[in-house]
């Protein structure tokens, strides 16, 4: 590969785009289209995938408004496959094709001189464009269309879109447990390369959570529409619970490394950021939330299961036994998830813990006296708990953390996030 190779690793975080599209003149909410995007084969990085969309006269039924000529596109930096032809025409007569101009602009399927297309109220017809994209184009691609009364594009009056789907969801991948790209090889700028665990974040091995799942790395390097480059979202299929806690690592292949890498796996309301789509703002007042990485395991590992709890903690749980049948006990320091919480470092100290005036403490520390006179990131696990300044979780008999407004100390339980 020409360049430098650069590449990032994250567990299962997300980053997405903001999208920009093209407008070319005033649209009337009297001249409208619907557009639905629908996956008709997944290649599966084996093969091309099969696309199609369903354009819509959806003007009014009193309205005499045609259209004659449509400029479809996809967000991310899809190609298609040149091997396939595209397939435009009207459900009203399949047997008529109509020519697609691919070659003007990456991205584009352009279709003109379309017999006028009525509204579909009086009609029942649309407009169908099927169309292949090759294995490397996958992820989540948001499609639009610029639709014109004129036969030409840019001509006459452009319409409105009032409804439909826009998006196109092409699996990049399925992986079970412990499969994906163990060596890899031949990479390129814009490489997504995927290892699914072996085990899930519950500690599964075997069973129905370990089933194959689709994932979708949706990649803006290259885009058709100016979307900032170097940005990824990556998700899988969870809608069911049995995949929800699948574990993945995955590797980002850049000619030049981003300078300032950052990612985002919660919206501002603290729900997961898995909605597909590349748009991080898609709803201004519940954004994707974007934070500065944690650091990759070196050597780059995934979890593991250590032991698990012999009972669930409550608020009133003021001791916290492990059950460890499950392997021996790791070398110290060692990354610990709690969760779906990740915490890289373990103390354990009988009697006493400290953190001097400006140090930081992260990950989890059991002792009888944790004494943290900086940054506390994490949790801290004693008879008294004190952080000057926490971002975490203490369980003690007493616990304070001086950064709160009211409530500093408190008895078994302490929380609190430095914002």
């Amino acid at each position: 590969m020409n360049g430098i190779r650069k590449w990032i690793c994250c567990l299962a975080a997300a980053t997405v785009a903001a999208i920009v599209l093209p407008t070319y003149a005033a649209q009337s909410q009297n001249k409208t289209f619907s557009i639905d995007m629908s996956v008709l084969t997944q290649g599966l990085d084996t093969g091309s995938s099969t696309v199609q969309a369903v354009i819509k006269n959806t003007s009014p039924a009193q309205s005499s408004s045609t259209l004659s000529s449509v400029d479809l596109f996809v967000d991310l930096g899809w190609t298609l496959d040149p091997n396939v032809q595209v397939t435009v025409f009207e459900t009203a007569d399949p047997s008529t094709k109509y020519i697609a101009d691919t070659t003007s602009q990456p991205g584009h399927i352009i279709v003109q001189n379309l017999a006028p297309l009525k509204p579909v109220v009086k009609t029942g017809n649309s407009l169908v464009i099927a169309f292949s994209v090759t294995s490397g184009s996958c992820g989540d691609g948001t499609f639009n269309a610029n639709v014109w009364s004129g036969s030409q594009i840019g001509t006459g009056n452009i319409f409105t879109q009032n409804g439909g789907q826009n998006l196109a969801s092409v699996a990049c991948q399925k992986l079970a447990c412990d499969q994906g790209a163990l060596t890899l090889t031949d990479v390129a700028p814009g490489q997504v390369t995927v290892i699914r665990d072996s085990f899930n974040k519950d500690g599964t091995s075997s069973g129905t959570t370990c089933d194959a799942v689709s994932y979708y790395a949706s990649d803006t390097l290259n885009n058709n529409v100016g979307l900032p480059e170097y940005i990824v979202h990556f998700r899988w299929d969870n809608v069911t619970t049995t995949a929800a806690t699948a574990a993945f690592q995955y590797d980002i292949f850049y000619e030049t490394a981003p300078t300032h890498p950052q990612v985002g796996w919660l919206y501002l309301d603290g729900t997961t950021a898995t909605n597909a789509g590349a748009n991080p703002n898609a709803n201004p007042a519940n954004p994707v939330v974007f934070i500065d990485p944690p650091d990759c395991l070196s050597p780059k590992v995934l979890p593991a299961p250590y032991g698990s709890l012999n009972s669930p903690l409550s608020a009133t749980s003021t001791t916290v036994k492990i059950s460890t049948s499950t392997g021996s006990f790791p070398s110290l320091p060692f990354p610990i998830v709690i969760g779906t919480e990740r915490m890289q470092g373990v103390v354990l100290a009988p009697a006493y813990f400290r953190i001097t005036d400006g140090g930081s403490m992260r990950g989890l520390s059991v002792s009888a006296y944790n004494d943290i006179r900086g940054m506390q990131r994490g949790v801290t696990i004693g008879l008294y708990n004190r952080a000057r300044i926490l971002d975490g979780l203490q369980i003690g008999l007493l616990n304070y953390a001086g950064n709160k407004s009211h409530a500093k100390l408190l008895p078994l339980v302490n929380y609190a996030r430095d914002r």
